[in-house]
């Protein structure tokens, strides 16, 4: 039960990662930014991004385990 509702969330935080970067890698260019430095600085922002989005997740997959502990 726990294991499809986190993949589930993770593969959206994965797409909106994948989105922002591309969106915010378009933006920089088309500003006139060099492209190695663009994706270097979406990369890093996009990924912190990710990461705080999965933190936030671990709670939610720990509130899972707990219910189906004392479901029993």
């Amino acid at each position: 039960i726990v294991y499809p509702a986190y993949t589930t969330i993770v593969g959206h935080l994965r797409s909106k990662a994948l989105d922002d970067f591309k969106t915010k890698l378009d933006q920089s260019l088309n500003n006139g930014e060099g492209f190695a430095s663009s994706v270097q600085t979406w990369t890093q922002t996009i990924m912190l991004e990710f990461d705080k989005g999965s933190a936030g997740n671990n709670q939610i997959e720990f509130f899972f385990i707990v219910a189906y502990t004392f479901s029993f």
